[in-house]
């Protein structure tokens, strides 16, 4: 069965301690989009919160999705 969604938790997952994605995850994220794998990410921060994360992996277009709120709202790419 082919993988067809991933979804990350960010704070103490995605991200690293300093509040940064590494070159490996961006990568591996960039790598799974291109094999037609939707990559979520999945916060309890509001949407302001994660936004510049979204922008960074280039992640913010219809289609693209971010799970906030500890899963209250979901926001599709704007």
């Amino acid at each position: 069965m082919a993988i067809k969604l991933i979804a990350i938790d960010m704070d103490g997952t995605l991200l690293l301690p300093d509040h940064t994605i590494s070159p490996a995850v961006k990568n591996a994220i960039a790598a799974a989009r291109a094999r037609g794998v939707n990559v979520v990410l999945t916060t309890g921060r509001p949407y302001a919160g994660v936004h510049n994360y979204l922008k960074e992996l280039h992640m913010e277009q219809p289609g693209d999705y971010c799970i906030t709120y500890n899963g209250a709202a979901g926001t599709e790419g704007r």
